[in-house]
């Protein structure tokens, strides 16, 4: 309203435009403009938008002004945004009658076809998207301009994405559901090309910007109001049909459409079943429509489910290869595939989730055989990866040792490329607690086989200390014997430390690893490096542990080789640790 103001005293009332009978896009706007509620006050002694102000887009008529032909754009703008105001009001005020008729307030409510009704009539042509474009063309003498016509709500679509970047708003007719990304799904829009929208009701921007009041993407309970929004909005699951891979995109078609599946059971599903399943992998990765496919997976019938498996596990070279003659495939044989959708699904932030949920409602042999087939080829990239790391952390708990077993294959083959990086390393962890005694022990093998190098690095010490906490002597053993001759060296690392320390901890009062341990003392006490451990930050910790695990002649003779280094260590912060063991142990 301030902005209408501003405008009228600049022009003293709006009553001085030109004559707008004068041009047929003029007349088709007034037509327009004059069905829209509270239009009359708003625009005042508007009489039309005639040739010399209107022209069309990107051209002025041959007496065009630019000033008044921008000032005509503002007042019809600014009036539409009254007439939206007050239609937002009024459902409003619709919705809270619904709401108390339907908890019995005594009142008369309106039932959820009257609201729905209205609703439409509110959302239509007279709305945002009716005044300013759809059939009558709007100002730039196009479909969509300005929020386009058609009942898909309050916004209706932009139909020039690189032009105007406008918003998707989906609803029942084309011309609503049409545009491109660039605005919040919803309501409304955000200030695009100094044109500020009603604002989003919620949902991200994917245009770069949250609308107004914008929501998460969490699917959350709708609330009765919210609930009887969407209906009045959407309709129902029927009308929607040839449009569910639209509205699965859309946050609040995507909670629509969830609710519809949690209300009308398999009926909602099976309509909207094939939709989804061409377009199966976009939506898994898409940042509302996951949850819908998680959705589906849930109440999803078993033969379905295979079905979305099937469309999964599928390569992009297997779907460039069907048109393809038989002799060009053998050419492309030759040259590394790329691996099955599911992996690539996998690897994404938000198809993970979708994902995990697959692996989660597996149900029998045949689906889990499609699934392990689809995850196989990428198994070890899946590992290592932020995303993927969870699908396999999934399979592990969900699925059986034996099934998981390409999980174990790869984690042996690849073992330390596995251990030494970030996730992969708590991933082989996992690996470890649930295999089976056969997978267990040849997974701890080969970790113990490659301590060496695992104990040195950042991540694959935390492997070999984790092993190591099994309290399996064979392995303990194992991994003392490959360390045998580099324990000095190893003392003073910051990772490797930690191993020595371990392996010294893990073998006392353990008859069985006597001899390893003790070998690891000698090894210690006999080194040229005895000095330099001593007030080490790092190699200090091993001759304390050294200390603490032996006992008799072998403690006495670690203490003998300690004694000539005492006037070094007085001096030094981590030597006086060890002289404080010594003390002790005199006493």
């Amino acid at each position: 309203m301030q902005q209408m103001q501003q405008m009228q005293m600049q022009r003293g009332g709006m009553g001085g435009f030109p004559d707008l009978g004068a041009n047929p896009q003029g007349a088709a706007l007034a037509a327009a403009m004059a069905q829209v509620p509270g239009l009359d006050g708003a625009m005042g002694g508007v009489q039309g938008l005639g040739a010399d102000g209107m022209g069309g887009m990107g051209r002025r008529g041959a007496a065009g002004n630019p000033r008044e032909m921008a000032e005509v754009y503002q007042a019809a703008y600014a009036a539409a945004f009254y007439a939206q105001q007050q239609q937002l009001q009024q459902l409003l005020r619709m919705q809270a009658q619904a709401a108390q008729g339907a908890r019995g307030a005594g009142g008369v409510g309106l039932d959820q076809a009257a609201l729905a009704a209205a609703a439409a009539g509110l959302l239509g042509n007279v709305g945002y998207g009716g005044a300013f474009g759809g059939a009558s063309n709007g100002f730039h003498g196009g479909k969509g301009s300005y929020g386009g016509g058609g009942y898909g709500g309050y916004g209706g679509g932009h139909r020039d994405d690189a032009h105007r970047g406008g918003n998707r708003g989906v609803g029942k007719n084309a011309r609503g559901r049409g545009g491109g990304r660039g605005g919040p799904d919803g309501f409304g829009g955000r200030a695009d090309h100094g044109v500020h929208r009603v604002g989003s009701s919620g949902g991200l921007d994917r245009g770069g910007g949250h609308g107004l009041g914008g929501g998460g993407l969490g699917v959350g309970v709708d609330s009765a109001a919210e609930a009887a929004e969407m209906d009045a909005r959407f309709g129902s699951v029927q009308e929607c049909l040839g449009t569910i891979a639209t509205l699965a995109r859309d946050q609040h078609g995507c909670r629509f459409l969830q609710r519809r599946f949690d209300e009308d059971g398999a009926d909602a599903v099976d309509a909207c079943f094939p939709e989804i399943l061409a377009e199966a992998v976009e939506l898994m990765m898409d940042p509302f429509g996951n949850y819908l496919v998680q959705k589906l997976l849930e109440c999803c019938s078993d033969e379905q489910r295979v079905a979305v498996l099937e469309a999964v596990a599928k390569t992009a070279d297997g779907e460039e290869d069907k048109d393809k003659p038989d002799d060009s495939k053998d050419s492309v044989k030759t040259k590394s595939q790329s691996p099955p959708f599911l992996v690539t699904v996998a690897l994404n932030t938000h198809g993970t989730r979708a994902v995990q949920k697959l692996v989660e409602t597996l149900r029998g042999p045949e689906q889990i055989k499609l699934a392990v087939a689809a995850l196989k080829p990428g198994v070890v990239t899946l590992i290592k990866d932020l995303n993927g790391n969870h699908v396999v952390q999934r399979c592990l708990q969900r699925l059986n040792s034996n099934e998981n077993q390409f999980v174990y294959d790869a984690a042996e083959a690849h073992c330390v490329e596995i251990a030494t990086h970030r996730h992969g390393c708590c991933v082989l962890q996992r690996c470890v607690d649930h295999a089976d005694e056969t997978q267990r022990r040849a997974l701890v093998e080969a970790i113990a086989g490659s301590s060496l190098a695992l104990a040195q690095d950042p991540f694959g010490n935390y492997v070999v200390q984790y092993v190591l906490d099994l309290d399996l002597p064979w392995c303990n053993a194992q991994v003392m014997s490959r360390l045998a001759g580099t324990y000095a060296e190893l003392s003073t690392q910051k990772f490797s430390s930690n191993v020595v320390e371990k392996c010294l901890k893990r073998s006392a009062d353990r008859f069985e690893l006597e001899t390893h341990r003790d070998a690891v003392v000698r090894e210690i006490m006999n080194s040229p490096l005895l000095d330099r451990l001593l007030m080490d930050p790092y190699g200090n910790y091993v001759v304390q542990s050294s200390l603490s695990v032996t006992h008799g002649a072998l403690r006495n003779e670690l203490v003998e080789r300690i004694k000539p280094h005492l006037p070094l260590i007085k001096n030094s912060p981590f030597g006086k640790r060890i002289l404080r063991l010594l003390l002790e142990h005199k006493k």
